[in-house]
């Protein structure tokens, strides 16, 4: 987690041989039935939209309550082609300005639910990180 953004940064995807204790998850992970439900599950009551952010909440909720995260390089999960619950993108049907939308309202619930005031100066800078960006997308295509 980026401390100036609280942006999610790097990747578990690559570099990692083994078992690797990690800080937060992807969305595709395992965890037994018993914690999801101690934990409170995902928050789709605080996130809307894309859900951005909401699987982040789940892993800090777990990390809080002491339990440790583990990055397995050689699992693999199989996901049916059409599924499109709880797809950022999918989500918002290729509208990219309704994706970014979301993308900014729920990372501030985000900031503000983990974060607090601290927020008013994580927020603008999270902004600037995800315009920068998208800027660098666009100048590369």
């Amino acid at each position: 987690m980026d401390k100036f953004t609280g942006n999610v940064k790097g990747s578990t995807n690559v570099g990692f041989e083994g078992t690797t204790e990690a800080e937060i998850l992807h969305g595709y992970s395992l965890v037994d039935k018993e914690t999801f439900v101690e934990v409170g599950r995902f928050d789709a009551c605080t996130y809307s939209g894309n859900y951005f952010r909401e699987e982040t909440d789940l892993w800090l909720r777990m990390r809080q309550r002491d339990y440790r995260l583990f990055y397995e390089p050689s699992a693999r999960t199989y996901v049916l082609k059409g599924i499109n619950q709880g797809g950022q993108w999918s989500n918002m049907k290729g509208n990219l300005s309704r994706y970014e939308y979301y993308v900014f309202k729920n990372h501030y619930v985000f900031l503000r639910k983990f974060y607090g005031r601290r927020r008013y100066v994580m927020f603008p800078l999270f902004i600037l990180q995800r315009m920068h960006g998208r800027l660098m997308d666009y100048l590369n295509r």
